[in-house]
């Protein structure tokens, strides 16, 4: 079992930091935002746990979070230059 334990442990932690060489320290963070959305959604398919109200409101402010984690704003973009007129 201890094996097993670190053999897992290690192959997450090589994934992970491929991902963050991959797109970058920012970004990889957002997997810690959509793993409690996805071990909900595993307790209401194989557990039968249920879904309400408040499941649903998480889900869609984790994925907009996470969209607007990832989205590039308006300032980041290289300014026009101004022509005289």
């Amino acid at each position: 079992m201890l094996a097993l334990a670190s053999i897992c442990t290690g192959v997450a932690f090589l994934l992970f930091f491929a991902l963050i060489a991959e797109i970058g320290p920012g970004k990889s963070t957002l997997i810690t935002f959509i793993n409690p959305a996805v071990a909900v959604s595993l307790g209401i398919a194989v557990r039968g746990e249920s879904f309400t109200v408040a499941t649903g409101v998480g889900f869609v402010l984790v994925l907009a979070g996470c969209r607007l984690a990832t989205s590039r704003p308006d300032r980041a973009r290289a300014p026009r230059e101004r022509v005289a007129a």
